[in-house]
């Protein structure tokens, strides 16, 4: 497996991202990008049925989720979002509000 099997398609059922997750977790691990960002998903669950459009990020009660495929939605437990700032020292930081947009290739 390489690095680019673990992007998610937010398209796909939250069923199927949550099994990737697992069956990816620790390596190489499930990630999307928000804007140009990379952000890991270390631990997520299925959530809702939505009829929010696939990567669009929404709070409820105090639990962060992301639409998926097929009116789903994946509960977001845990994440980890690296931050280079100019001087190329990475930093941690919390999560965006959309993984709609993303544009990986000049991260790779």
């Amino acid at each position: 497996l390489s690095r680019k099997d673990g992007e998610v398609d937010w398209s796909l059922p939250a069923h199927r991202i949550e099994r990737m997750l697992r069956a990816l977790t620790p390596l190489p691990g499930l990630y999307t990008f928000l804007g140009k960002e990379r952000v890991k998903i270390l631990e997520g669950d299925v959530g809702p049925k939505t009829d929010r459009p696939p990567g669009e990020v929404w709070s409820q009660e105090g639990s962060a989720f992301v639409s998926a495929g097929e009116g789903t939605s994946l509960l977001l437990r845990r994440l980890q979002r690296f931050l280079t700032d100019l001087n190329g020292v990475v930093n941690f930081g919390a999560i965006g509000d959309s993984f709609r947009d993303k544009n990986a290739s000049d991260l790779f």
